[in-house]
């Protein structure tokens, strides 16, 4: 039968909505998402800073066994006409009366429900039962009861089995080094936000919530991440590494990746939600590890929201000798900000065998473009990426006009940069659906003397798309950089929209430029 999670402590309570699930309360948190799609250069890292830039979600969770229906209630505490639940292919509907949301759940997985527009959010983790089998007093387990624990970065060695159980709440971060055979489980939630940084910690000092530094055989299942300041889950040359059923929310602060894989070997992230204030996942390659490939990375049965930034990308950074067998599959992305599938790819890396499979994206016709301010000109900009490229860098060819077309960038005067508001244009934005780039400023900052990447061997296959009323077909674009930097082999079967299968470049709204060979649509 359902059963609610136990209750976290009363400060994270959320003031914003109570929900239920078979009339049983569920205990509701609170968290803090970015509100507007916008980024202040590298001043957008503080916490301080753009503070004003967020908004509250609530989420909450609850076990429910396979077969079973139950009836979810959920009532904000504000005045609303309409909710939806997402992801839509799950084909929930809600009803509305008297301001309290109703609706069905038949199967265990992440559903959001939005109330009018997605700045109103509930999340809610619908979890099989689980029996992880640890013992709080077992050799090897570090373990974290119901309750509010401030441990900093959490020291684990080879075989240790790190354990937060329901209705615990711990502040702090884990930071592996060379370590094997090691576990981070459980139900709780870790917690990194600034008001629990370890006394005289700053943002360079283990910003990540998990890093993972060659570390082999890593399990991580289960827990609940908030509110982080930088990347959440990544690792850097490391090989085995499996995550599985893992909630990121109150996400806010820049650059908070959900799930970075930096040349590492055998990796998989399944059955997870994953909402961040930058990329969802993103498979990169840099210095020192750039010796080593990424390969054999498998993302599935995941879902994703992205306030700023790429859902799915490969890149930006992509200083390796290969990627190479990297799939994406039977995944949701329910809000894309920039892209929702992107190859923004600098560096020099051999990158072949990407595959999306069964991938379906929705677009909301509330969104707006998404912008980066910079200070007032080319030299301030140029300052802003000095420090990964110091250099004299070797002449290039005129850069062709849509390179490095990912991010809309306006420019204020530098001394303005903390007084900057959200100000778009008033139309629907549709962030790119497929877009493949060779991105000249990563690699000219990060390898500028090696060739660039070459792309080739990548397939869409089964990508569904929904559009709300008013939302222009979405774009994509598959591009080379040059004569010498041709991205080809490139196929795209079975793309709909709306149940409209589409079957021809003009017709999917899909710009195939110059330098490419192969790249089909059928």
């Amino acid at each position: 039968m359902a059963r609610a999670y136990l209750s976290y402590p009363e400060t994270y309570r959320s003031t914003q909505y109570t929900a239920s699930v078979n009339d049983e309360p569920l205990f509701c948190c609170y968290g803090h998402v970015r509100k507007y799609p916008f980024a202040v250069g590298n001043v957008d890292l503080s916490y301080d800073i753009f503070a004003y830039n967020k908004e509250e979600i609530g989420f909450a969770s609850f076990e429910i066994t396979e077969g079973e229906s139950v009836t979810v209630k959920v009532t904000p505490r504000f005045p609303i006409q309409k909710a939806t639940v997402r992801p839509l292919n799950k084909k929930v509907q809600a009803y509305v009366v008297d301001n309290t949301v109703t609706f069905k759940v038949t199967e265990s997985g992440s559903y959001t429900v939005e109330f009018d527009t997605p700045h109103n959010a509930f999340h809610l983790f619908a979890e099989e039962p689980k029996d992880y089998g640890v013992s709080p007093t077992g050799n090897d387990v570090i373990y974290f009861g119901a309750g509010e624990h401030s441990p900093g970065n959490i020291q684990m060695k080879d075989g240790d089995t790190l354990f937060l159980d329901e209705g615990a709440v711990v502040h702090g971060s884990v930071c592996a080094v060379g370590l094997k055979n090691i576990r981070i489980l459980g139900k709780g939630i870790l917690d990194r936000s600034p008001a629990y940084f370890v006394s005289g910690e700053s943002l360079g000092s283990w910003p990540r919530q998990i890093f993972l530094h060659e570390c082999e055989n890593v399990e991580i299942d289960g827990i609940i991440f908030r509110d982080n300041p930088l990347w959440v889950i990544a690792m850097a040359n490391s090989d085995g590494v499996r995550v599985n059923n893992v909630k990121m929310v109150g996400m806010w602060c820049g650059s908070t990746d959900g799930f970075d894989v930096v040349n590492s070997r055998n990796v998989s992230l399944t059955n997870s939600f994953l909402r961040n204030s930058d990329d969802n996942v993103t498979i990169k390659g840099f210095a020192p590890y750039e010796k080593m490939d990424n390969e054999n990375i498998l993302i599935e049965s995941c879902i994703f929201w992205c306030d700023w930034g790429v859902s799915l990308q490969i890149g930006a950074e992509a200083c390796a000798e290969k990627y190479r067998n990297i799939t994406f599959k039977n995944c949701d992305i329910i809000h894309a900000t920039h892209a929702a599938m992107s190859f923004q790819t600098g560096g020099y890396a051999e990158v072949s065998n990407i595959h999306y499979e069964d991938i379906r994206v929705e677009y909301c016709n509330s969104m707006r473009e998404p912008i980066f301010y910079l200070g007032d000109s080319d030299k301030d900009y140029g300052n802003w990426q000095e420090n990964t490229a110091k250099s004299a860098r070797p002449k290039r060819p005129t850069p062709p006009p849509w390179a490095d077309e990912l991010f809309r960038v306006r420019h204020a005067p530098p001394e303005s940069l903390t007084d900057v508001r959200y100000e778009p244009k008033e139309e629907i934005f549709c962030p790119w659906l497929i877009h493949i780039e060779v991105c000249e400023h990563w690699h000219d900052m990060l390898a500028p003397y090696m060739p660039f990447p070459d792309i080739h061997d990548v397939s869409y296959k089964n990508i569904t798309v929904y559009t709300e009323e008013g939302v222009p077909l979405p774009p994509s674009a598959i591009r080379g950089y040059s004569q010498d930097v041709c991205t080809r082999n490139v196929s795209i079967e079975n793309l709909t929209v709306n149940g409209t299968r589409l079957t021809d470049f003009e017709q999917a709204n899909i710009i195939v430029g110059p330098f490419t060979k192969n790249v089909k649509i059928k």
